[in-house]
């Protein structure tokens, strides 16, 4: 990701006086992120399912079903 892509307004302030920090992605970047970190998370299902109890990989395959959809 490129060096424009993050924004930190930590001067805001909020109305009680307390200083808040926020993160600004641009929403390209965030999408990125986002289905990268889909991948990462679906390849950890499919490298640890074997060691999932019965209950918990039926819920994994109807819930991986629906994303797809």
């Amino acid at each position: 990701m490129g060096g424009g892509e993050f924004l930190d307004n930590s001067n805001d302030r909020k109305s009680h006086g307390q200083e808040e920090s926020k993160l600004l992605v641009k929403r390209a970047a965030y999408r990125r992120f986002s289905r990268w970190m889909d991948r990462q998370l679906a390849e950890l299902v499919t490298r640890w399912a074997h060691l999932a109890t019965p209950n918990a990989r039926r819920f994994a395959r109807s819930a991986r079903r629906r994303s797809k959809t």
